[in-house]
């Protein structure tokens, strides 16, 4: 049984080590895009009858592309933790 492994493991190695095609065509050159950060403050609206929050509508400085996701954070403050602010 140990012989029949060893077999199959050497003979797949080989097998998927040899296989060789053709090139595929040279892709674009991409360009580094950093993840741009920016904090403003909003003063949120709360309407009961539709349990929902709103705000008036804010402006990214930089273009946002349809690839792309924003993440929103609420900042409470900082929390003081053994001495050091976080």
């Amino acid at each position: 049984m140990k012989n029949i492994l060893l077999f199959l493991a050497l003979s797949s190695t080989v097998l998927f080590t040899s296989c060789e095609g053709d090139p595929g065509p040279p892709g674009q050159d991409g360009v580094s895009f950093l993840g741009q950060v920016f904090e403003t403050t909003v003063n949120f609206q709360y309407d009961s009858g539709a349990n929902n929050f709103s705000s008036s509508f804010i402006s990214f400085p930089f273009t946002v592309y349809e690839s792309d996701v924003v993440l929103v954070y609420r900042y409470e403050g900082q929390a003081d933790i053994g001495g050091g602010q976080t």
